[in-house]
């Protein structure tokens, strides 16, 4: 069963229905032990569903129009949420008007152990007692209908009621789901030492718990923000031990072969130790503020072997240049030492091959090959490498899984021999072709295979069906020419991008009022970012998620989400990805129950956020502003 703390979230957000209390149960980090991996909670859910409700987001799941696939949506929610509450002996649903305060959910590791792991649920009951035991007893009568034997266990004080759950064919051990209610809270955990430990801790005995983790206060005290309004949603992770704890969740690694994981680990990048962050809504100037801080403190005031790339320089120069245009959906400036990292490279691409001596072996052959371009990397290429990145991210019509367009610009300190360097590599290329535009030499790489075969995905009530319901005409126009990516060498900068037409839309001269510096949106968000600190950074990102966001929307709408190509789509494709490798995943909700985009546009405005590059790590800080309902 795949398992993200964004799941977490999607379940401990569905329990939002019920009043805080005026007294409080004890806060669930001085519950959970120290070895909680994955960590997310809701101080105030009742709080959290207002402020919800008053953003625009939350407007547009209130929306008539969206009613029929917000309701479509709950039930493919509801199923995913039943996965992970089996665990724990718990409907999900079940919970709803229970809560009188907290709602936490954590992913730990007992022990520190990467065999072992354990989920946790706490609920603040406080004010809900007579409605809990009823709770208790539907639970018991679910479990007892699915083959679960029932027991009692007595846990010091506290009556622990044990449920045996109903072993699955596939499954290698016996589950067990341990759940008591103790000082005003509902706990359930599916790991017998953690609740035996955290039942102790109600007494406040155990000095491990996850409050009083340096990690974990470290994060904490720096997402703390200006003080004004309290946070919403608060998530902790501790990225390696929280894979860990996944993986045996899973039964064990199942990929054969080298371990990305511990790889990461021995170069160096577990110097992250853990991040997290906190959510807060419609303070009156903004629709959400979120802060997050990364914890990765270095030894001896550096980084080692290939985590030594995480070298983001602070600056205060990331407004987008004069040849940036105004119709965007995203811009991104970052500062990476690109020159130094190429250099600290070689020991991961070593590690992952199992070769010490692959790195070297792959300059040697790119620069002496004699059927290769014959280029020396190092000297010829990375050398001139600047410090200044830019993404730019748009679209085009008509919509489809690579409709997103994408463009990197690379800073370069010498641009004709970077050309002179471009040149050598595609010329050696079969697939490289060269056009002039103006004088300017931009190369095309053509892809071999011209269009992919795509079934198409009509779903039809609850169920899912393989279909080729279009006439032929149009399902050979719906067939997805693969984009063929392009490069050249304009001013001081290299840019690559999806799409050869990108690229030549990017050459071309702008008036000021066609450039994306110019614009009212682009400048607002800019303010924005300064009033909630930014100023000299590694890194600031602007979206107008209304474009951002339009071409998986026409994707869902269309039924063809699987085969999405966008930055949005791919990153839930692999969140809702089954867990064969290389099956395409069915849509799992009806976007024909979706409204015509134009109806949502009105709801989503711009955002961004800013990264600074600290001594102990990276804070982000960022935001999504309202928009004029009318416009």
């Amino acid at each position: 069963m795949r398992r993200s703390l964004a799941s977490y979230f999607l379940v401990a957000f569905s329990l939002i229905s019920a009043p805080a209390s005026l007294f409080a149960a004890i806060p669930s980090e001085m519950l959970l032990p120290g070895t909680t991996k994955g960590y997310l909670s809701l101080p105030d859910p009742q709080a959290l569903k207002q402020k919800w409700n008053e953003t625009q987001l939350g407007q547009l799941a209130n929306d008539p129009i969206m009613q029929p696939f917000v309701e479509d949506l709950k039930e493919q929610l509801k199923a995913k949420l039943d996965q992970t509450g089996t665990h724990l002996g718990i409907a999900f649903e079940d919970l709803q008007g229970i809560p009188g305060g907290e709602i936490a959910i954590a992913v730990i590791q007992p022990e520190g152990d990467k065999k072992q792991h354990a989920l946790a649920l706490l609920v603040d009951i406080t004010g809900h007692l007579a409605e809990t035991r009823e709770l208790m007893v539907r639970i018991n009568a679910n479990q007892i209908a699915k083959g679960a034997q029932k027991s009692v266990q007595q846990v010091g004080s506290v009556e622990v009621t044990v449920y045996k759950l109903a072993r699955k064919k596939e499954g290698p051990e016996d589950q067990y789901a341990y759940i008591f209610i103790h000082q005003d809270q509902l706990v359930a955990v599916d790991h017998l030492p953690t609740a035996r430990e955290m039942i102790q801790r109600f007494d406040g005995k155990g000095r491990d718990a996850l409050a009083n983790m340096p990690t974990f206060t470290t994060v904490m005290e720096r997402v703390q923000g200006d003080g004004g309004n309290a946070a919403l949603v608060r998530w902790y992770v501790d990225p390696f031990g929280y894979v860990e704890a996944v993986r045996s969740m899973q039964g064990g690694r199942k990929k054969r072969g080298t371990d990305l994981l511990k790889v990461l680990a021995n170069q160096g990048f577990n110097a992250v130790k853990a991040l997290g962050g906190q959510l807060r809504f419609a303070d009156g100037q903004h629709e959400l503020v979120h802060r997050t801080f990364v914890y990765a403190p270095k030894t001896d005031g550096k980084y080692r072997l290939a985590a030594r790339m995480l070298d983001f320089p602070n600056s205060d120069d990331h407004q987008a240049m004069d040849w940036v245009p105004r119709d965007l959906a995203a811009h991104m400036s970052f500062n990476w030492r690109i020159k130094e990292s190429f250099e600290f490279l070689g020991t991961l691409v070593d590690e992952y091959a199992g070769d010490d001596g692959v790195w070297n072996d792959v300059l040697q052959s790119i620069k002496q090959d004699p059927n290769g371009p014959q280029v020396d990397l190092r000297n010829e290429l990375m050398r001139y490498a600047g410090e200044r990145i830019v993404v730019l991210t748009d679209y085009h019509l008509p919509i489809g899984p690579k409709s997103e367009r994408l463009a990197v610009a690379i800073q370069v300190t010498d641009p004709a021999a970077v050309a002179k360097a471009i040149n050598k590599i595609m010329e050696a290329d079969p697939n490289a072709v060269k056009h002039e535009v103006e004088g300017q030499v931009i190369w095309e790489i053509v892809n071999e295979t011209s269009t992919v075969e795509l079934e198409d995905l009509e779903i039809e009530g609850a169920g899912f069906t393989l279909v080729n319901a279009e006439a032929e005409k149009e399902k050979e126009a719906e067939k997805q020419a693969i984009p063929n990516s392009a490069a050249t060498v304009a001013g001081e900068h290299l840019l690559i991008s999806t799409h050869v037409d990108f690229i030549r839309e990017l050459l071309k001269a702008r008036a000021a009022d066609n450039r994306l510096r110019e614009a009212a949106d682009y400048q607002t968000i800019q303010l924005a970012l300064q009033g909630l600190g930014a100023g000299t950074d590694c890194l600031r990102y602007f979206t107008r998620t209304d474009e951002a966001y339009r071409p998986t929307y026409e994707l869902v709408r269309s039924g063809k989400m699987p085969q999405a190509e966008t930055v949005l789509g791919k990153l839930l494709n692999q969140a809702l990805a089954p867990d064969e490798e290389g099956t395409l995943r069915e849509q799992q909700v009806d976007g024909r129950k979706l409204p015509p985009f134009d109806a949502v546009r009105r709801y989503l405005g711009t955002a961004g956020f800013f990264t600074r590059s600290e001594a102990d790590g990276w804070t982000i800080v960022g935001c999504l502003l309202p928009k004029e309902i009318n416009q």
